[in-house]
């Protein structure tokens, strides 16, 4: 026979634990800052900054795709949903290190590989995942907007990615 929880156990108490901000302020009231001092920085390793360092070089110098996806303009897919999804023709694929030769034009997206710059006329990148395959009218290669969070990428000169929720919509290459 298997004991259960001892009656102290299941007996209700009070909280007793601190807020993140009560956590913050006891831990904070302990430390004491040690000085400040210029290193080179070949000896920097295990030291922390005692200000931000600002790049003078603006990075990255483009807006670039913080993953596979469609580049395009939010007027576009701004009112879609699986039930309504917007057919925008793919004019374009590219790839991390080349550059687009030409903007997202009304009607159209721009097929961008992570770390490809995004393309002139876009306003956000939407992602492959939430993609299916569209028609293909005329031959021409075609995208549907299908339903799914849309818009990642790094603005220029940022250091992290931004994510960019604008609408809800995906796109997708027909093959």
């Amino acid at each position: 026979m298997t004991a259960g929880p001892s009656k102290r156990a299941r007996q209700p108490r009070e909280p007793d634990w601190l807020t993140v901000e009560e956590a913050q302020r006891t831990v904070l009231s302990r430390i004491q800052q040690i000085g400040v001092e210029d290193v080179p920085i070949t000896e920097a390793l295990g030291r922390v900054l005692a200000t931000d360092v600002e790049s003078t070089l603006v990075h990255p110098p483009w807006d670039n795709s913080a993953m596979d996806g469609y580049a395009v303009r939010s007027k576009d897919v701004a009112d879609v949903s699986r039930e309504r999804p917007a057919v925008l023709e793919v004019v374009e694929e590219v790839q991390a290190g080349d550059f687009p030769t030409r903007a997202v034009a009304p009607g159209e997206a721009i097929k961008v590989m992570t770390g490809a710059p995004v393309p002139e006329g876009a306003e956000g990148v939407t992602r492959i995942e939430y993609t299916e395959p569209g028609p293909r009218p005329g031959g021409s290669p075609r995208s549907r907007c299908t339903g799914g969070p849309a818009s990642v990428y790094s603005p220029r000169a940022t250091n992290w990615p931004t994510s960019t929720s604008w609408t809800w919509c995906a796109m997708a290459v027909a093959s």
